[in-house]
């Protein structure tokens, strides 16, 4: 006789094998793979993404007053989130072996991958 907790084990499983094997369909729909943590473009992918990235004068010149005078403001935010990760590191470094936490690898949760977005211009 199955446990319910056998039962809702059973059905995680196979969502889990079907969510993969819709991840397989987009990754053929859109032309990526991901390998070792990290997204390769087919390059008929990256053509098209170069295709839509602007030139800084060409995104200045189209777009609007308001997103211009906001870029500032959006990257202001690049210091509190600077700090902030500074404060978290040396916190986890001091305190975490003090009470016997195991350290937390920061790659597995934070993914810098803005220079593979061809897509993406400077700002």
């Amino acid at each position: 006789m199955s446990t319910q907790i056998e039962v809702l084990l059973d059905k995680i499983k196979d969502l889990e094998d079907e969510l993969i094997d819709e991840l397989q369909k987009q990754q053929q729909e859109f032309s990526y793979e991901i390998f070792k943590r990290r997204v390769y473009f087919g390059e008929n992918v990256i053509i098209q993404h170069k295709g839509y990235a602007k030139h800084l004068f060409n995104y200045i010149i189209d777009e609007k007053l308001k997103n211009i005078l906001s870029i500032p403001f959006m990257w202001m935010c690049i210091i509190p989130v600077a700090l902030m990760d500074i404060t978290i590191s040396l916190y986890q470094e001091i305190c975490f072996p003090i009470y016997g936490i195991p350290k937390v690898k920061r790659q597995d949760y934070i993914v810098f991958d803005r220079q593979y977005l061809n897509y993406l211009n400077i700002i």
